[in-house]
């Protein structure tokens, strides 16, 4: 909630975007006002890979024009092979990762990503 808060003051204050660090494995995506937050990416280059938890990241591509963010994807890798981010595509690995990050996001676009699967 700390962070939510935080993120959302940042957001009023006029940032176009919030891109979170610290945590070892990435954390929740929300749109608020428009505006992304990335509350944490996970790693980039630390060598941790015995861990899958901290291994697995999300790069946020973003697309600007001019001053403004027009878009924003994630983009999900591994760590591998002494600090090696290597891109997950979708079926080899990429959709669990979103799943992952998606499932502990906030708002009404990640909430299909939150139902109990079978």
């Amino acid at each position: 909630p700390g962070q939510v808060d935080l993120a959302h003051a940042a957001i009023d204050a006029g940032a176009d975007m919030i891109i979170g660090g610290h945590a070892h494995w990435p954390k929740g995506i929300e749109m608020y006002e428009g505006k992304p937050i990335y509350y944490g990416v996970g790693n980039f280059l630390l060598d941790q890979s015995w861990s899958e938890e901290t291994s697995t990241a999300i790069f946020a591509e973003v697309t600007l024009y001019g001053d403004h963010v027009i878009q924003t994807r994630p983009a999900p890798f591994i760590i591998l092979d002494r600090a090696q981010p290597n891109f997950l595509q979708p079926g080899a690995g990429g959709n669990r990762a979103l799943r992952k990050i998606y499932s502990a996001s906030l708002g009404p676009e990640f909430e299909s990503y939150k139902r109990p699967t079978r």
